[in-house]
Formats: structure tokens, sequence, C-alpha cells
């Protein structure tokens, strides 16, 4: 048995998903003994930072390591490919871009010695993006106003410090989702040694043993799960695998899966997958697709036993089906 449920664009977190949690009713004609997998989708905010947080480098890519930290007022949609860590990974293929509501942008660095800090560049990322020309530079020591050059550059009287925070004056001028905002694909900082926070290792594994993965219950009772994915997946919220940790049993007759929201993945999609002495399902009647539109759809179903056509869209009353010209009765199923 496959289940699954309408998604939104993961991106886009301004759209809830039509199916908010896989909740389906099932039935099985006799004792079976299954394993469970399926797809979960990692739900940008502190669970998924943190996951991806744990499994990135902590020491300085290059230079001295200087204890560099860094943090942002906001991010896009709250996504970890474009969290603050980002402009200053040493790459300017990867930006910070903080949320289009942010009228305020800010970014922090922090270190562990006072340092001389009298110069910086500052690469703004490629796209639609609000450009960056005024900076206002602000720390324990003092606060600078600046002035970005054609290079991105700007020298300022020094300051003798251990932090600064910088606030764009340049800030979205639309403040609703569909906004402009800004991107800093790269910052450096000539006092820091060229120090820089490492890019996420998209290929590194991240694998969360039993019990962290997506929670998940059938007929009340808690399934544990486990996750082997990779950064890269968890940072650009991609669907990753999980499975259950150990074979799942039923009894004859009808079952409740339910799979909300939890430990920072939505579950999108699960799988009862027959092992040894579960009898073979009977045999799918083939389906033919003739017409398919916005107002009309026909397709030819071949022979066999009484069968459900289904369709993964909306239940509506207007919606009205024909089979050799006899009007069908409209079911509600998956759901």
């Amino acid at each position: 048995m496959i289940f699954d449920r309408r998604r939104a664009d993961p991106y886009d977190r301004a759209r809830g998903d039509e199916d908010g949690r896989l909740d389906r009713r099932f039935r099985t004609h006799a004792a079976a003994a299954v394993r469970l997998t399926g797809s979960a989708t990692p739900v940008p905010g502190r669970s998924l930072d943190e996951l991806v947080g744990n499994a990135a480098p902590e020491k300085a890519a290059r230079g001295r390591d200087v204890g560099l930290t860094v943090s942002g007022s906001s991010t896009w949609r709250k996504l970890p490919t474009f969290a603050p860590r980002s402009a200053l990974d040493g790459s300017t293929s990867t930006s910070w871009i903080p949320d289009s509501g942010d009228r305020s942008p800010t970014l922090t660095l922090r270190w562990r010695v006072l340092r001389r800090v009298d110069r910086l560049t500052l690469s703004t990322g490629a796209g639609p993006f609000q450009p960056i020309t005024r900076v206002v530079l602000s720390s324990p020591a003092g606060m600078r106003r600046l002035h970005l050059g054609s290079a991105g550059t700007a020298r300022f009287q020094p300051l003798r410090t251990d932090r600064i925070t910088l606030s764009f004056a340049d800030p979205p001028r639309v403040p609703n989702a569909d906004g402009r905002t800004i991107a800093v694909a790269e910052l450096r900082v000539p006092a820091l040694d060229g120090a820089t926070i490492p890019s996420l290792g998209r290929g590194q594994r991240v694998r969360l043993g039993c019990g962290s993965g997506p929670p998940l219950t059938i007929d009340g009772r808690s399934v544990a799960t486990r996750v082997d994915t990779t950064v890269g997946a968890l940072a650009a919220v991609r669907a990753v695998p999980f499975e259950a940790c150990s074979t799942v049993r039923l009894a004859e007759g009808w079952h409740h899966l339910d799979a909300g929201p939890g430990h920072g993945f939505e579950v999108a999609t699960a799988n009862l997958l027959p092992l040894p002495g579960i009898p073979d399902p009977a045999p799918k009647r083939s389906l033919r697709i003739e017409r398919w539109d916005a107002e009309r759809r026909s397709v030819h179903i071949g022979r066999g036993e009484a069968a459900l056509v289904a369709l993964t869209e909306n239940a509506t009353s207007g919606r009205q089906a024909t089979l050799n010209g006899h009007r069908l009765t409209a079911l509600r199923v998956d759901g």
C-alpha cells in the first residue's frame, strides 16, 4: 500500500499544504507483517537549522582560527541554504538572503579577541535583489557610516573590537512576501586574516537514529523511524527517505495511519511493503488515458474486479463521472 498527500511548494512558506498531514485508514484482509518506508520533507525552522548546523564543520576553513561566528536578523523563508553563514563561507556562489519582510536586515560577526578593523569588502548576490550601496557598521567601540565603492570596498577610521554589526541602509522597499530583498554573497574583513566559516558539506551524510525520524503512529501506537540523507538534501528542503526501525505487524481488519509534523519533518509518503507470507493483491486493471483537460477527462479501463478510479485532486460536488453512459457514485478516498 502506498499513501501520499498533496504538498505545497516548499520554497513558498506563505502557501499552506492542502493536505496538512498524512492521515489515512486502510484495511488488510489477513494478518500481515510489513516493512514501512516513506519520504518526509524538512520543515524550515529551528529544528532543521540544528540538524544542518550539527552536521556542518565547526572550525574556520582557512586563515587562523579566530573563533568566528555569524548571525543574522532573518533568513529568507528560514531556508538553511540562505542562512547567514553563507556570507562568510569563502564562496560567492552562495548568499545570505534575509527575509523579504525584514525591514532592517542586520548581519553580526563575533570573534574571540580584540582586533583592529578598518576595512571590509562586500560582494552582492546575483539576481533580482536590492543593490547595497550604504552600510552602517556598529560595535562596542563605535559606529561608522560606510559608502561602498564600485568594488564593494569601504575604508573607515579604525575600531578595536571583537564584534561588528552591519545594518543595511537600503532595506527592502516592499514589505510583503513578493518584495525585493538584499543578498550578501560574501563579506571579507581583512582584520580577520581571511578566516571563513566553512560552506555546508552538502554531500556529508546525516543519519538520524531510531526514534529521531518523522513521528508516525499506526492504530495509536508509535512507530520509531530513522533517516539517512545528506546535508545538501536538508538544506535544499528536498524530500528525504525514512524507514521504520522494525517490522510492522498488522492484524486483519481496518487500521489507522497518522503522521503529523515533528522532529523537523513533515511526512509526504508512506509505503507498507509486503514481506514473505502476505497474500498477493488482486491484479490491477489496465487503464489508458484518452482525453485529459481542465473540463473533461476520459479513460479506457480494462476488465477485472470492482475497483476505484481515484484522482489526487479536491473532492467537489460538481464533479461527475459516467461509465458506458451510466452515472457513477462519487466517493472520497484516501483521506
